[in-house]
């Protein structure tokens, strides 16, 4: 299947990179605190019920923010094969002013947001680079774009370079948090992250990444964007990660031509878009149109089966993700699909195989091994759910399901210490709020 790049209907207006401005040097870099003006008006808090982290202006005209996907998504409890969905909407702060000072403490934000919360419909998202989009209801009126860093003679930024960015850790008393460091170097990145997998170009930094910093801007001593802050390295001191510029140019410019799509490419857009806002009915319709238009583009009728699938139509999600796999035999992401389908349907030895296809052609996503773990621990073959649970936290540590299922698992074969280990580890991970938490901490209860 290829790399989706979603642009949602409710943008008003065809997206062009040359919208964007680029800026000469000045005679000499500007100094911190200068930075730190300009790129705090262009900077906002983005507040979900369960999340929070940073976005800012990339044009003030459209009203339009730049912020990271795995801050406008949250994962689905339903389906935890599939398990991120993009909200519809955010909420928006900008800084306050108070005689022309930053008003930073946290608290001032809290008791105030009602008043001063603004909505933002997500309308554009990028999972593989990690980039959203989102289009503000209004923008205050002290509030200013960011520009981008372009070609010479604008600076370009690599080794050794300073940087700097504005954000919101979490962990801080403090709103519109000002960072600096050094880059220590530019290059394309292959990695995971909770979200799936990425690859991108990189500005690692030594400049420090904390939980709520993510999507913020990164400038250079110019003040202008050379990236957007995405991740810190959880296994290595003062190596973090952001997204390169050249990404998000290019996100920008694959908006082009889809607000009002024409050709089969453009429908599949827009059907990909309905599909991650479950608007499943929407996302059938384009893909029809798609096919009518192209009958041979396997990926529409792939992402067809998959909303068929989420409208509980197994069957028709089977014959469609069926003929995905007829005309393109050597995508493993299209058998993920349909044994997903089988799964839902409760064949799970069929399930099984097309997990197994789908290992064979290459991939191998954690979302692979945790759908035969289940089809494994719902047939009792216990050992062999425990051996691909174990394969999706050795790939991804802080699955919290894997670890709450495989204790589940274990504790059937009479293994009681690693069952409560593997219990206290999902209730760490899950958080009292997610039905995962809350049955790891019932079969805690109960085996204490």
């Amino acid at each position: 299947m290829t790399r989706r790049s979603t642009l949602f209907p409710s943008t008003t207006s065809v997206f062009l990179i040359a919208a964007f401005s680029t800026a000469t040097v000045s005679a000499e870099p500007l100094d911190s605190k200068e930075i730190y003006k300009k790129v705090l008006r262009g900077t906002a808090w983005v507040v979900n019920p369960d999340s929070t982290g940073t976005a800012w202006i990339v044009d003030r005209d459209k009203k339009l923010l730049i912020t990271n996907f795995h801050v406008v998504a949250y994962p689905d409890k339903d389906r935890p094969q599939n398990p991120w969905i993009v909200r519809k909407e955010v909420k928006l702060v900008f800084p306050q002013f108070d005689y022309g000072d930053i008003v930073s403490e946290r608290k001032y934000y809290r008791e105030r947001f009602d008043e001063l919360a603004i909505k933002g419909k997500v309308i554009a998202t990028e999972k593989n680079e990690d980039l959203a989009l989102i289009e503000a209801e209004s923008l205050p009126a002290g509030a200013g774009e960011l520009t981008l860093t372009g070609r010479e003679p604008t600076r370009k930024t690599g080794p050794g370079d300073r940087v700097h960015s504005v954000g919101n850790p979490g962990a801080s008393g403090a709103l519109w948090v000002y960072t600096t460091g050094t880059v220590r170097a530019v290059y394309k990145k292959k990695f995971r992250s909770e979200v799936g997998s990425h690859e991108f170009t990189v500005l690692e930094t030594q400049a420090p990444i904390n939980p709520g910093d993510s999507g913020g801007p990164v400038v250079n001593d110019d003040g202008l964007v050379v990236g957007i802050v995405q991740s810190g390295h959880t296994n290595a001191q003062l190596m973090n990660l952001c997204i390169h510029v050249s990404e998000l140019k290019e996100f920008l410019n694959n908006q082009q031509n889809v607000s009002d799509p024409k050709s089969a490419s453009d429908y599949l857009f827009s059907g990909n878009a309905h599909y991650d806002r479950n608007d499943w009915d929407l996302a059938i319709a384009d893909f029809d149109k798609a096919i009518k238009l192209n009958p041979r583009l396997a990926d529409a009728y792939c992402v067809r089966g998959q909303s068929y699938m989420k409208k509980h139509d197994y069957d028709r999600a089977i014959r469609d993700v069926g003929e995905a796999i007829s005309l393109d035999s050597d995508n493993g992401l299209y058998y993920c699909a349909r044994g997903e389908a089988y799964h839902w349907k409760k064949e799970y030895s069929r399930a099984v195989a097309d997990y197994n296809q789908a290992i064979t052609h290459g991939y191998k996503e954690p979302v692979i091994y945790f759908g035969r773990g289940q089809c494994y621990r719902l047939t009792k073959q216990y050992e062999w759910a425990i051996a691909d649970y174990t394969r999706v936290i050795s790939m991804n540590p802080i699955h919290a399901d894997a670890y709450l299922k495989r204790g589940w698992c274990v504790g059937q074969l009479g293994r009681e210490a690693e069952e409560l280990r593997d219990y206290h580890k999902a209730a760490q991970l899950a958080g009292p709020d997610t039905e995962t938490g809350r049955i790891a901490r019932k079969n805690i209860r109960v085996l204490d």
